[in-house]
């Protein structure tokens, strides 16, 4: 116990975070603050502070950590609201281009004709 909260209570997030209804419900819960400590976004991310250092070095995890003029990490809540939120940050500008058909790769076949000896198989 820590001044009467466990330590586990004291890192604990309340569910009422991950139930959050959008962009803006992260940015009224951070307001008036633009620039978050990685310790304040981790429950939000679900990862641990070290992890969210490992994953961004990794480029596993699309976040920028930038520092500030004493030389403190922070993120931007920009950065965050759009790696929580992809599709709020993303216009629909086309429609979603199809893959080109995949060529067969071999000798290209003679085609086959109604009549008896032109082409196909003797």
């Amino acid at each position: 116990m820590l001044g009467g909260i466990k330590m586990s209570q004291k890192t604990a997030v309340s569910p009422d975070f991950f139930n959050l209804s959008g962009p803006s419900a992260i940015r009224k819960h951070f307001f008036p603050r633009q620039r978050l400590h990685v310790t304040d976004i981790a429950p939000f991310i679900g990862l641990c502070r070290a992890r969210i250092y490992k994953r961004v070095k990794e480029g596993k995890l699309n976040l920028c950590i930038q520092y500030d003029e004493v030389g403190l990490p922070f993120i931007t809540l920009d950065d965050l609201v759009e790696y929580l939120y992809p599709s709020a940050s993303l216009a629909p500008s086309s429609p979603p281009t199809q893959p080109e058909p995949v060529r067969k790769v071999g000798r290209p076949r003679k085609t086959v004709t109604t009549h008896g000896q032109e082409g196909g198989a003797k």
